[in-house]
């Protein structure tokens, strides 16, 4: 059978992840990194870019450069890609999106994901100060996403080695990013065979989120990273938006602001130092914490929720999203995924 949801060992958990139709992959599960970044510049996106195609190599065939439809990689579109880095159209005037994958339909677990808009930071002034205070204010408040899956059995997707490679990313070591993640992660296809089909993978990607407490989605859950919260603009005396994140991760890569908001970085290493398998490092702009040696995968029906996961969870309960956009993954998850998976670690 193509869908066997018994899951007996470590090895067989990737199978009753992962679905399929037609013989098109619709949902597969990866190691997957997702980094915001508020002032993207170019070069810290070209960086990723080459890094990732350097590491995943023949894994990266196809590409779609916004127009929805993948397409052979190719000397062309790597300059367009090298250009938009280079020489960047500021925002809102332009903004630059791209993606490769190794088919060109259905998913893979090694992809490569980038939105990218260039923004610089503006000193602030006086008369923005006064409008982010207003609190029907609509400031701009758009950032980038880069991100990169791994496959399971790719060596980079080695805890440790997946760790330092991370950790020589120039927009992890060298710039100002919103905040990052990475763990164990469900990608799933927007071009379906069919629409049903469609609609299985998505309810299949759901119970799977719900049953895996350890487990991510790409793009499929939204939130909004970056919000206009006047408290905030008050408690730091500038026209700035409040950095959130989504969800506890295997790795949480936390800006200084968010060190910050929870006390600074002796406050939390305080919180975890009867944790020993939950590591501190600090970066020129922020700080990441580990939550274990490895990421986890959990079974909530066997009552298994990853112990460093759910006291990373609840240390970073102040910054987490108050809510999440749920898109096509199912009736139970959208009913109930709120409390089961967005939450849930939380309370364990």
């Amino acid at each position: 059978m193509e869908n066997d949801l018994v899951i007996s060992t470590e090895l067989g958990i990737v199978d009753a992840l992962t679905w399929v139709e037609g013989g098109v992959t619709l949902v597969c599960p990866s190691l997957r990194l997702e980094i915001a970044v508020p002032w993207a510049e170019g070069p810290e996106v070209l960086d990723f870019h080459q890094r990732s195609r350097e590491a995943l190599g023949d894994l990266l065939r196809f590409v779609d450069i916004g127009s929805g439809k993948l397409r052979p990689v190719t000397a062309k579109t790597e300059e367009q890609i090298r250009a938009a880095c280079e020489q960047p159209v500021p925002y809102p005037k332009k903004q630059y999106f791209w993606i490769q994958r190794s088919v060109a339909q259905g998913v893979t677990p090694a992809e490569l994901y980038v939105d990218f808009v260039m923004r610089a930071d503006q000193l602030p002034t006086k008369q923005m100060l006064e409008r982010w205070r207003k609190p029907d204010a609509y400031p701009n408040l758009r950032y980038s996403t880069l991100a990169v899956a791994f496959p399971l059995d790719h060596p980079l997707a080695q805890p440790e080695r997946f760790l330092a490679w991370v950790s020589e990313l120039d927009v992890v070591r060298h710039r100002r990013f919103l905040c990052a993640t990475a763990g164990y992660c469900l990608l799933r296809a927007t071009d379906a065979p069919t629409f049903e089909g469609g609609q299985r993978a998505g309810n299949h990607a759901g119970a799977m989120l719900l049953r895996h407490p350890g487990l991510d989605v790409a793009r499929w859950v939204r939130a909004a990273l970056a919000v206009h919260d006047v408290d905030y603009v008050e408690r730091m005396r500038q026209p700035v938006a409040k950095p959130l994140i989504r969800r506890a991760n295997w790795l949480n890569f936390l800006s200084a602001e968010q060190v910050a908001l929870l006390g600074g970085s002796g406050a939390l290493q305080s919180r975890f130092d009867d944790m020993p398998t939950i590591g501190l490092t600090e970066f020129a702009h922020g700080l990441l914490i580990r939550a274990g040696d490895a990421p986890q995968w959990g079974d909530a029906a066997a009552g298994l929720f990853p112990n460093e996961y759910c006291e990373v969870a609840k240390a970073l309960a102040p910054l987490r999203v108050p809510k999440i956009k749920f898109s096509a993954l199912g009736q139970a998850f959208d009913r109930d995924g709120e409390a089961l998976w967005f939450r849930v670690l939380e309370r364990q």
